[in-house]
């Protein structure tokens, strides 16, 4: 049997856009890592621990380096034994976000957690005012993997979704997925849009989709209040409470099928009565339709 072996290493990158080659993708910054541990060479099995600290990272995604930039700390725990692989910690700390992730890697049996959260989501987009915070776990039955994800953001956001994919030899054959959740304010995320968004959302949605070969089911119920996406023919049209059912599905080369559209509005107008001489009384009364 052979006995650990402790291990001490030091990398000092100060030009990470060195690597941009072999990581397949665009590096910026740099970063000093610590490696510290033992393993059983002959056995595979260790207990390493990595430690790090980098500056200025980014893979050329401006919204993405603007959470990663900046000083940044790494801590990294992971073991492999009898009992397979584990990220038991798995920690990056910046300026603007703190990330943390935790895996047990088995064969048809693994499972992860990760969670994001930003202080101020701002760092993404300047309109995004307010914390933001992002929690995803995965777990896989054979070569079946389910993520569940949970997001809570500004605009008094909050959208649940899950989604089964499953894989043959590795790649995903078929994603079968839900989306529920509502956003109270839309305002906020009309940077990322491109659009200048008001109103509020709740959606409920749920999909199969085959990506191979581009195949797809759809059904979509939402209601809004007030819904504005900056076009003021539409907007005008939307304005008001509504409702909306939609059903669709693709196969093959055929082009999107809308197998249900359903469209409903209330909205509120105003009507002015004369009370006295001289006076108004402005009132709401809700009408259908619009």
């Amino acid at each position: 049997m052979s006995s650990p072996r402790s291990n001490g290493l030091r990398l000092d990158a100060r030009d990470l856009s060195q690597f941009s080659g072999l990581a397949a993708t665009p590096l910026l910054g740099r970063v000093t890592l610590d490696l510290t541990g033992e393993s059983n060479l002959l056995g595979g099995a260790f207990d390493l621990r990595l430690n790090g600290r980098g500056a200025g990272l980014g893979v050329n995604q401006p919204q993405l380096d603007a959470v990663i930039g900046g000083k940044s700390i790494l801590a990294l725990h992971a073991v492999r034994d009898m009992t397979g692989t584990r990220i038991k910690a798995l920690d990056l700390e910046t300026e603007k976000a703190q990330i943390s992730a935790s895996a047990d890697l088995k064969t048809k049996e693994s499972a992860a957690e990760l969670s994001l959260n930003l202080p101020d989501a701002s760092a993404v987009d300047p309109k995004l005012n307010g914390p933001a915070r992002l929690t995803a776990s995965l777990q896989q039955t054979g070569t079946d993997w389910r993520v569940e994800t949970d997001f809570t953001g500004p605009g008094g956001a909050s959208l649940q979704g899950a989604a089964l994919v499953r894989l043959v030899d590795g790649a995903a054959d078929q994603i079968d997925g839900t989306l529920r959740g509502d956003i109270t304010q839309l305002a906020p995320y009309s940077g990322l849009a491109q659009r200048a968004l008001s109103g509020s959302l709740n959606v409920d949605t749920e999909g199969q989709m085959r990506p191979e070969t581009g195949n797809f089911t759809l059904k979509l119920d939402a209601k809004a209040a007030s819904l504005g996406i900056g076009i003021a023919q539409v907007d005008a049209l939307l304005r008001g409470d509504s409702t909306l059912s939609i059903a669709a599905h693709r196969e093959g080369d055929a082009p999107i099928l809308l197998d249900r559209l359903t469209p409903a509005q209330r909205c509120r107008v105003r009507d002015r009565r004369r009370r006295t001489l001289g006076q108004r009384n402005t009132r709401d009364v809700p009408v259908t339709p619009c």
